[in-house]
């Protein structure tokens, strides 16, 4: 059952296209939003392609509940689950969804790296296992010190399964020797979601071979409904104050008009011939002006002050 739905990302997709629109942006800020908005719409299909799937399998069944973007805060760590899934037999599967789809490396030394196609060459990230196993820490102090101690009826630890769901259309390549982590905890969602339901089907229903359930269809629902109590929405982001924009767009100047005062002022002059009209340069008739009692006040070319000889 789906407890939980994914927060929609419209409002900071439409923030970070408004900002593109800007006329006034600088080619530094408008690379960094466009960096910005690719990240975040690749996230968004990996969580959104996950979401699917796990929608798919577990949404109508009742021993089964969902949680999509949980954010949970306990002290000073928060903990931005992707997934949270979560059935009757007290097994928390805390699952970050991932796109890679121009490639995604492990190595022998288990380094992460990811093919960057602008640039054409690997990059390294953090590994997206060890932040999975983060959160699911923090998930677990949660559960130890808000909700177990206030159930009613007193139940086991549960089972705690981080792992990184990578959508279906990526490129996963794990090299020999690389950390048998890697091929335990990095799964593809479409088949992870069929597994984990076949898994469910043949070893925890009841039945000669299964195990009984610790929690009954409404307690499942209490509890999950109980976690998303402790949900702390992300806030917004402030992207004008993170790429340095201001909040309103500068408004360019528009010229004067022709032959207005300002215009007339900020405007080159140009000088003529008084007598055979030849436009000349400025320190040619500032030369004719410096020599009013030989030209009469009047600018003229070369060749025509030499009709006027200096007395």
């Amino acid at each position: 059952m789906l407890v939980k739905a994914k927060d929609d990302p419209a409002p900071s997709i439409a923030t970070l296209e408004a900002l593109l629109a800007r006329p006034d942006l600088s080619d530094k800020a408008r690379r960094a939003i466009e960096a910005e908005l690719a990240k975040l719409r690749s996230g968004l299909r990996g969580e959104r392609d996950v979401a699917y799937y796990l929608n798919f399998e577990f949404r109508d069944d009742p021993d089964w509940a969902i949680l999509h973007d949980l954010r949970l805060q306990v002290d000073e760590y928060t903990a931005q689950i992707d997934h949270l899934l979560l059935n009757r037999w007290l097994e928390f599967y805390v699952l970050e969804s991932k796109a890679f789809l121009t490639g995604l490396k492990v190595t022998r030394d288990g380094q992460y790296l990811f093919w960057h196609a602008r640039y054409r060459r690997y990059q390294a990230i953090p590994s997206p296992i060890l932040q999975v196993e983060r959160h699911a820490k923090v998930l677990r102090k949660l559960l130890a010190t808000e909700v177990w101690p206030h159930l009613r009826h007193p139940l086991p630890e549960p089972e705690l399964q981080p792992l990184v769901l990578l959508s279906p259309t990526s490129r996963l390549i794990i090299e020999d020797g690389a950390p048998d982590e890697a091929r335990r905890k990095i799964l593809l969602a479409d088949r992870f979601a069929r597994d984990l339901r076949t898994y469910t089907q043949k070893w925890l229903h009841r039945g000669k071979r299964g195990r009984r359930p610790l929690l009954t269809q409404k307690q499942l629902l209490a509890l999950a409904r109980r976690l998303l109590r402790y949900h702390r929405p992300k806030p917004q982001p402030d992207y004008y104050a993170r790429f340095r924009i201001p909040r309103q767009p500068r408004v360019a100047e528009s010229p004067a008009p022709y032959g207005s005062a300002s215009e007339t002022a900020t405007r080159p002059r140009r000088y003529f011939c008084a007598k055979c009209g030849t436009r000349i340069s400025p320190r040619v008739a500032m030369f004719c002006f410096r020599h009013k009692e030989r030209f009469g006040g009047r600018a003229y070319c070369m060749d025509c002050q030499k009709d006027f000889p200096p007395a």
